[in-house]
């Protein structure tokens, strides 16, 4: 499992707003990509991590549990982007952090991303659903699929139950059955032309595994005053740690690869809204950097979260609202035509942790619509009596008219 997804974080430049951690050390040793895909591959993950940061600025505006994947989300954005023009495209290369060289970053990240080991799994998947009818560019299938690996999937929207369960199908596989419905029944509609779904799939075995002997109920705290019981592991073992008067960082390592996860403890329960506000770029390079080797005792509650967002109820205010406006969006890149505009962006995470491990999946979908107005087919069933007519066309004489009761044999 090469999950790289943290490790772009240790390579920003780092600084230390309110954080008074001083102790420093060196970042632990990661496998790292061949070089000739690690810097567009490192390129593409800042953009990620960027625009994640920015989403999760607007999505922790709601109570109780945030979960999403940053990558996912961003990587069906991108493939969108590439159909883009005008002032759509300068917003969405805005929003997402998008540089000229974009496409081979994200080809790079997905080739880094997607390796196998025999601790776990992590894969990444990406897919066009254009409609049968639908004639797309050629020079935008062609980005799609050497620059985001897209592989091209014709389906018939005209038929939107089938077209969903398609869709789902592939997300449902691709994230090992985790997310099984990422589009819900009714989302797609006739007048959708074309989807673009991303999958992102994890699963890492801690590098020392908690015992589920040592796992006992204790109390989480929601809130003062309000309290919960909740399943807590403990193990005590070296890892990599920092601190200050106001919070606690620890990594938590995935056995045999780079990944880890890296968990943020305020050191006050109703302290995380200030961590929130200042949650930057810089300031998750600035913990990641400062953290060093010492011997913890941890105690992590297990936990297991599904999430669902409409993200084009977010997407807008962060910066790209064209996109989303039938009258002002321009995808002319995709068919040569300034009729579709994004419809839908519908992404699911889920993710467990208990004792073994971590278990994580997210998938994204951006629906293109077309502005034009679909009427349903109409059946025309000349089975009874009718009338008829002859006519010519340039002068719009009529030359005959008839009646038909009944069709000789």
């Amino acid at each position: 499992m090469r999950n790289r997804l943290w490790i772009v974080s240790l390579l920003l430049v780092p600084s230390g707003p309110f954080w008074d951690i001083a102790a420093r050390d060196e970042p632990a040793p990661a496998a790292r990509p061949p070089a000739e895909t690690a810097a567009p591959a490192v390129s593409a993950a800042r953009s990620c991590n960027r625009f994640g940061i920015h989403l999760f600025t607007r999505l922790r505006a709601e109570r109780g549990n945030v979960f999403f994947s940053p990558t996912s989300v961003e990587m069906a954005l991108a493939m969108a982007s590439e159909g883009a023009a005008g002032e759509t495209a300068r917003h969405m290369k805005a929003v997402l952090h998008l540089s000229s060289t974009a496409a081979r970053g994200f080809a790079a990240l997905r080739e880094t991303l997607s390796v196998a080991d025999t601790a776990g799994q992590l894969a990444v998947a990406n897919a066009i659903w254009c409609h049968a009818h639908a004639t797309l560019r050629r020079d935008f299938l062609a980005r799609l699929g050497s620059g985001h690996g897209a592989d091209l999937e014709p389906v018939d929207f005209d038929d939107p139950p089938r077209a969903t369960a398609a869709i789902n199908g592939w997300v449902k596989r691709a994230t090992h059955g985790r997310i099984p419905d990422l589009i819900a029944p009714g989302a797609i509609q006739r007048s959708d032309r074309l989807v673009l779904t991303n999958a992102i799939y994890f699963r890492g075995r801690w590098r020392d595994p908690f015992e589920e002997r040592a796992t006992t109920d204790a109390d989480f705290q929601l809130s003062p005053g309000r309290r919960i019981s909740a399943r807590f592991m403990l193990r005590t073992g070296e890892y990599r740690y920092a601190e200050s008067g106001r919070a606690q960082v620890l990594e938590l390592p995935y056995a045999d690869g780079p990944s880890s996860m890296v968990v943020i403890l305020p050191r006050d329960p109703r302290g995380l809204e200030a961590i929130e506000r200042e949650f930057t770029s810089a300031t998750l390079a600035g913990w990641l950097a400062r953290l060093k080797s010492r011997t913890i005792e941890v105690h992590l509650p297990r936990f297991r979260l599904e999430t669902r967002y409409a993200l084009e109820q977010v997407l807008p205010g962060m910066g790209m609202p064209d996109a989303f406006d039938p009258e002002r969006a321009d995808f002319s890149a995709m068919d040569g035509r300034r009729d579709l505009f994004i419809g839908l962006v519908a992404h699911r995470a889920f993710v467990e942790v208990n004792e073994k491990g971590t278990e994580a999946a997210a998938a994204t979908a951006v629906t293109m619509r077309t502005t034009a107005m679909v009427v349903p087919a109409a059946v025309f069933r000349a089975d009874h009596p009718f009338l008829f007519l002859i006519r010519d066309s340039r002068t719009r004489a009529t030359l005959f008219i008839g009646r038909l009761s009944n069709p000789p044999g």
